[in-house]
């Protein structure tokens, strides 16, 4: 089987799902605006994002098509990659929808934005041959934005690969050059791996982490820059007035965020508006204690998993869950839920070539 993946092939989601795809026996082209073509590895650039409009149409696209003759497109957010891929009505398409692509889009701005987004998702939905996400309530609401009711070519599971387990040895090469780098020494800490866009409550995230100095001022803190750009990291690191905070300014590789995540008592996840994302599993499967916004697809979450949902953003609220955290015995394993979504993907192919 040859699959074009059709999306952002520099996020960390969208790497690991090339790299399992190939593992099992798969072909796999690469398709994404942004990287620098490399015919070799099967990578091929549709030039500089310019705005939203290139994705509305690209020859590079048909051409790449013409040539390598994928048996199916796999194409990431609906708003974005999914629009190019809703032009090729000739190849199988499976669509997954990331969570703000549905949930924010079509629902914020100007009465002008919101239909227009509408608009396009509901042709880009109904034109995919399956359609997948991370959560049933990312796909009932891109339905009802749709104003459709089938569901057999609906599904839901989360995607993300699994990060690498380290050995002995490797966790401490890591440990150290972390160290070097960020003066990161401690052995257990809290972490912000989702970056500190508006998406992300940033100033709830600071009044948390400078409530956590009263409350126990030798308690590590590391927040990750993620995505966000640079004025947001800025003037937010500006606001952090805890001295025990370590400011993670770069991505961070799969091994570095093994090692993180596999030290991470807690880590907060605190969207306005998610799916069920990375930031959620990936430390949970290494040991890692969630604790998340008040969104649907977190309550749904907390239906089989162990969490702490922060249902109020007021300072003794706030400061009283962070003393619960502080004392609460942590259960620090490995855990293999969501470990083996690659299966699931290449049934969804095997779906959509079938149909």
């Amino acid at each position: 089987m040859k699959v074009l993946v059709l999306g952002p092939a520099r996020n960390p989601l969208v790497a690991r799902l090339r790299n399992c795809l190939e593992a099992n026996g798969l072909e796999v082209i690469t398709v994404s605006f942004g990287i620098k073509n490399n015919p070799l590895n099967n990578e091929y650039s549709l030039g500089p994002l310019k705005g939203f409009y290139s994705y509305l149409y690209s020859k590079k696209l048909r051409e790449i098509i013409s040539r390598e003759k994928p048996d199916l497109i796999h194409s990431h957010i609906i708003n974005h990659y999914g629009i190019l891929s809703a032009t090729l009505g000739s190849v199988p398409t499976v669509l997954t929808l990331w969570g703000s692509d549905v949930m924010l889009a079509p629902n914020t701005g100007s009465w002008i934005k919101k239909m227009v987004f509408r608009f396009i998702n509901r042709q880009v939905f109904k034109s995919a041959t399956v359609i997948h996400s991370s959560s049933l309530h990312v796909i009932n609401e891109a339905k009802k934005q749709a104003k459709v009711n089938f569901s057999d070519n609906c599904y839901h599971f989360y995607w993300g690969m699994p990060l690498p387990k380290l050995s002995i040895e490797k966790e401490q090469i890591i440990q150290s050059n972390l160290n070097t780098e960020f003066s990161i020494s401690e052995d257990e800490f809290i972490t912000f791996p989702r970056g500190v866009a508006n998406n992300y409550s940033p100033e709830v995230v600071i009044d948390i982490i400078n409530l956590w100095a009263k409350i126990n001022p030798n308690r590590l803190i590391i927040i990750f820059k993620a995505f966000s750009n640079h004025n947001a990291w800025n003037e937010f690191c500006a606001k952090i007035k805890n001295k025990k905070v370590v400011f993670v300014d770069r991505l961070l590789g799969d091994e570095e965020l093994s090692y993180i995540y596999s030290k991470s008592i807690c880590h907060f996840s605190l969207p306005v508006s998610d799916n069920l994302g990375g930031g959620v599993i990936e430390p949970l499967q290494m040991g890692s204690y969630p604790v998340l916004s008040d969104i649907e697809p977190y309550r749904i979450f907390l239906k089989n998993s162990e969490a702490t949902i922060v249902e109020s953003i007021e300072i003794d609220e706030l400061s009283s869950m962070i003393l619960n955290l502080e004392n609460k015995v942590y259960d620090r394993h490995h855990n293999d839920k969501f470990s083996n979504p690659i299966t699931k993907m290449i049934n969804l192919y095997k779906m959509a070539i079938d149909a």
